[in-house]
């Protein structure tokens, strides 16, 4: 179902629960103002963006160096995360009042770095129009880049032989109040 054409009545769900949705829409505003139709009045409607993920920007750079600045970047990794301040704003132009936001981290385990990095690298630095030869050529390249920027910074730990990379979220939790209405 189209998150912008939501066909659920008016004021159907006691609880909405969007999670790392909205980032990838054309129409943010627009969906969250579906969502805020969709919820009862007293309702809560409780939505989750990325604020950090690190391994985008291992990729970003295994990007940058196998396939130069000039190139432009997957349609996954152009996606640019928001902060709160933009959230709250795409909140509140669709109508949501008086959010709370919150934040929080949550931590991948991934065991085998090299296989995450070549999962990641496959489906997320595709260019458009599918994989050209050189990009098969510098293939091995780019995944190394991406295991190794992976392990940079403090959003990467090793311990018991496992990986693992910190991502953090923020949650927006609003309540619909009695006298709001959804007009389109």
């Amino acid at each position: 179902m189209d998150s912008n054409k939501l066909t659920f009545q008016d004021n159907t769900f006691d609880l909405s629960i969007t999670d790392f949705v909205l980032l990838g829409l054309d129409d943010e505003v627009g969906a969250a103002k579906h969502i805020l139709r969709t919820v009862k009045p007293g309702g809560v409607a409780a939505l989750a963006v990325w604020k950090e993920k690190p391994w985008q920007a291992a990729l970003k750079e295994a990007h940058r160096r196998t396939r130069g600045d000039a190139a432009p970047l997957p349609p996954f990794l152009a996606v640019v995360d928001y902060d709160t301040e933009q959230f709250k704003n795409i909140l509140e132009r669709a109508g949501h009042k008086k959010a709370q936001f919150f934040e929080r981290a949550a931590w991948i385990e991934i065991p085998d770095l090299k296989r995450w990095a070549t999962i990641a690298w496959s489906f997320l630095s595709t260019p458009e129009g599918g994989w050209p030869q050189s990009g098969e050529d510098m293939w091995d390249w780019a995944i190394e880049i991406c295991a190794e920027e992976m392990q940079k910074g403090d959003a990467y730990v090793h311990e018991d032989g496992v990986h693992k990379v910190r991502m953090i979220s923020t949650i927006a939790v609003t309540k619909k109040q009695w006298e709001e209405r959804f007009s389109t």
